[in-house]
């Protein structure tokens, strides 16, 4: 990937709340040591648990801030949330929303329709998720995919209490978009050495390139359909490491332990990963 510097941040999710699609809970315990666990189990399971904590608590912890995680999202009263990098939009399950094409439609239009605080014109390309991905996990992917028009403009899904959904990018400081100055552009570069390269520049090639490229290099036949395809620049191993069939064997395999696996999940967010 490419880099290019912020000079503007677009918050999709405080976007989405200006417009009566989102709502925050009021309170929460996720701040609360010994609590936070059996408060986020049943904020996202019963729809009664939000509004009884808050006439049960009414002077509760309010949601912390800078929380990553999907806890003191009201998600009964959320018809649309962003979640992951570049500001992917995820229809309310809980909401019925999930499914609806007609508000998905007036989302994409209202969001194509969102000027560019840099010279006024459209900020977004916006494409609805199941005209981008295909295949068995589709269903998985967002609902709605952002692309900010202009590279300096980055689009955010961090669930923060910003001033507005535009904040012109000022400060290189952890409390403002984690200290970054600069972040992923659409425009990369490959580069690569070896036996397996041919002297040749490697042109209109594309991310979803990598993962067919490396698995021809391995000589491991892909097991299910990709949308790239191996880049003519690279020649298949000559001995391969590997099959379908041991590399299955392998993933079905239990590396961690669930409390395990929670530990390190819990260790990511706590860096900033979602």
């Amino acid at each position: 990937h490419g880099m290019k510097p912020i000079h503007h941040v677009f918050h999709v999710n405080r976007w989405l709340e200006q417009r009566g699609h989102l709502r925050f809970r009021r309170r929460s315990a996720q701040r609360v040591r010994g609590l936070a666990r059996l408060d986020s189990h049943m904020a996202l399971r019963y729809r009664w648990y939000p509004g009884l904590y808050d006439r049960l608590v009414p002077f509760g912890a309010a949601p912390a801030t800078a929380n990553r995680t999907m806890r003191d999202l009201d998600r009964w009263h959320t018809d649309a949330y962003a979640y992951g990098t570049g500001g992917p939009i995820y229809l309310g399950e809980a909401t019925g929303r999930r499914g609806d094409a007609a508000f998905r439609d007036r989302l994409i239009d209202e969001l194509r329709r969102e000027p560019s605080p840099v010279d006024g014109q459209p900020a977004f390309t916006v494409l609805a998720g199941d005209d981008v991905h295909h295949g068995r996990f589709s269903d998985k992917a967002p609902d709605i995919l952002i692309t900010a028009n202009d590279p300096r403009i980055m689009v955010d899904s961090s669930r923060r209490a910003w001033p507005s959904a535009w904040v012109r990018h000022e400060h290189l400081d952890p409390s403002q978009n984690y200290g970054y100055s600069g972040h992923h552009g659409p425009i990369g570069i490959i580069a690569a050495a070896g036996p397996s390269v041919a002297h040749e520049r490697i042109e209109g090639a594309g991310i979803v390139d990598l993962a067919p490229t490396m698995l021809a290099l391995l000589g491991v036949e892909a097991e299910t359909e990709l949308d790239g395809r191996p880049l003519a620049a690279f020649s298949p191993a000559l001995d391969p490491v590997g099959t379908t069939a041991s590399a299955g064997a392998v993933a079905d395999q239990t590396v961690y332990s669930s409390d395990e696996e929670r530990a390190i999940s819990e260790r990511l967010e706590a860096l900033g990963y979602e």
